[in-house]
């Protein structure tokens, strides 16, 4: 056993000898692609600042769609699902695989562009992060880099940038091959330097990935989403890949959550308990996009509004139903002209609520918003409300049944006091309110402003809705960065009588949309694209 120990010790003593001059004779190549990072950073940082919310949309749709190595990695994920500390771990691992042979053949160009690509995605989800994450959690740039790159990155980035060295140097050694060697004859030695360099190299990648898998995801979410830094819930969870879903709605039953991803173009099922795969069980087309999903009391359907891209295509709006079973998606014929906004499935009858934009069929002008309930055994449309256009109408968002079907709640855009209507309609104040069925009674339950979403609870006695203020001046939402742009608002829950009104539960997407769990406990919603379950405190307080 001793003469064991004595190989072991003398290997290992070997080993630190070899990699200890591996790292000397590649200083200046290290500190060549470390400068090549820190530059792609610089820009990265400064293009994610200046980035504007279409062009922040387009970058975190890319950086979290499925990539081809996905497909030949363990555990590879789709969109609304996690990663696990295996696929982490072989995608680092190829990736140092590819960067070396890529980088040889290539005279070492590959190993600084990807060097440099892989710095300015890290400096681009700083920058323009930065504003978002201080909505979510109070954090600056050094808690958005820390919920971005640690704990993993201080194995990982020795690990690649050992890697990216070698094959910098291994590419040049066509060109300046090592000292005393050929061309051929100094690749050969630095292949076997970097294969003797994969010893430390794997270990490291192999608890970075651990890491990345276990100990990242709560840095992330508290520096970046701000879990856990508000009083208003009990506790708060995060379901499913962070960053790419832009609505949810809980089953009835309570066992899954239907999710569309940023892109409104692809709906999944996934689980709320355990980890199993996500299911995708509807696309909308390579030209429209969905909103506003509402499952039906049996949890066979799903309602969704959809929408083609181009707005001129106005005839292509409507509402349409999911078969969750077949995956086959149907329109429902014979509704309004007009945008089809909002969507919720009656609790006790076959029928939809829908929150449309009604226009003249030449699209000259609009007829106002309002509320219209479809039967889906008739095919009848009925209006509900009837806002006229410039007063006061629907088109506030969101829309909810009471429990017992006898009532519907929406948002209300307000217009107050003689201000402008461009004015009025961007800072969108609003009003919480309850129609009856038959449209006879309608009353006005609090004042909210810039809301986008309501939810009344399974018993009736909360109606929880999403209200913040857009600080993006008139006329110049498109020129806004991203980084500037407030896109969180508040939750809140109120009484349907207007009483015990509840401000700052937690933050939400302004776009997000709300959704009660089938016990009337939880809520579910997002932040930064994430989807979210929390617990209000108020509801669970004696």
């Amino acid at each position: 056993m001793s003469g064991v120990r004595e190989v072991k010790r003398c290997l290992a003593s070997a080993f630190l000898r070899d990699l200890a001059r591996i790292l000397r004779e590649q200083r200046w190549t290290l500190l060549a692609v470390f400068l090549v990072h820190l530059v792609g950073i610089a820009i990265g940082y400064h293009a994610g600042r200046a980035a504007t919310p279409e062009e922040a949309l387009q970058f975190f749709e890319e950086f979290t769609a499925p990539h081809w190595y996905d497909r030949i990695l363990p555990s590879a994920a789709g969109s609304f699902s996690g990663h696990t500390w295996a696929w982490f771990f072989c995608r680092n691992v190829l990736g140092c695989l590819l960067s070396f042979f890529t980088g040889t053949v290539t005279v070492g160009l590959f190993a600084l562009g990807i060097a440099s690509r892989l710095g300015y995605d890290v400096g681009w989800l700083t920058g323009s992060w930065t504003g978002v994450a201080r909505q979510a959690s109070g954090a600056g740039p050094a808690g958005i880099t820390a919920g971005i790159l640690l704990p993993h990155a201080l194995l990982e980035f020795p690990a690649v940038l050992l890697a990216w060295a070698l094959a910098l140097r291994a590419g040049l050694a066509w060109v300046r091959p090592l000292p005393s060697l050929q061309r051929w004859a100094s690749v050969k030695r630095l292949w076997c330097d970097f294969v003797l360099s994969l010893l430390a190299i794997i270990p490291l990648l192999f608890g970075a990935a651990l890491l990345e898998a276990y100990a990242n995801p709560p840095v992330a979410y508290r520096y970046l989403l701000g879990i856990g830094r508000y009083s208003g819930m009990v506790r708060e969870e995060v379901v499913g890949r962070p960053c790419v879903v832009s609505q949810s709605a809980w089953s009835p039953d309570g066992a899954y959550l239907a999710a569309l991803d940023q892109s409104g173009t692809r709906l999944w099922l996934r689980r709320v308990e355990g980890d199993s795969p996500t299911v995708l069980v509807a696309r909308a087309g390579e030209d429209a996009w969905f909103s506003s999903l509402s499952w039906s009391p049996d949890g066979k359907h799903i309602a969704l509004t959809s929408a083609p891209f181009h707005h001129e295509d106005m005839d292509r709006n409507r509402l349409v139903l999911l078969d969750i079973a077949s995956k086959k998606v149907h329109s429902v014929e014979g509704g309004p002209f007009g945008r089809y906004l909002w969507a919720s499935w009656s609790p006790t009858a076959n029928s939809v609520a829908v929150v449309i934009l009604e226009f003249a069929r030449d699209q000259s002008r609009t007829r106002g918003a309002n509320v219209w309930v479809v039967s889906l055994d008739s095919g009848r449309w009925e209006k509900v409300t009837s806002f006229r256009p410039g007063g006061d109408t629907a088109l506030g968002g969101g829309v909810s049944w009471r429990p017992d079907g006898g009532a519907i709640a929406f948002v209300r855009l307000l217009r107050q006091g003689g201000e402008p209507r461009a004015h009025i309609r961007h800072r969108r104040t609003g009003a919480v309110s309850i129609v009856s069925r038959d449209g006879a009674r309608l009353r006005e339950v609090t004042r909210v402003t810039h809301s986008t979403a309501l939810a009344w609870s399974p018993d009736g006695e909360w109606i929880a809705f999403t209200a913040g203020a857009d600080v993006t001046p008139p006329g110049e939402e498109e020129a806004t960065p991203f980084s500037e742009v407030m896109i969180l608002g508040d939750i809140g829950v109120v009484r349907p009588d207007g009483s015990q009104r509840v401000d700052g539960l937690a933050r939400a997407d302004l776009c997000s949309s709300l959704s009660w769990s089938p016990d009337g406990n939880q809520l579910a919603y997002q932040r930064v694209g994430t989807c979210i379950i929390g617990t209000p405190r108020v509801l669970s307080s004696p």
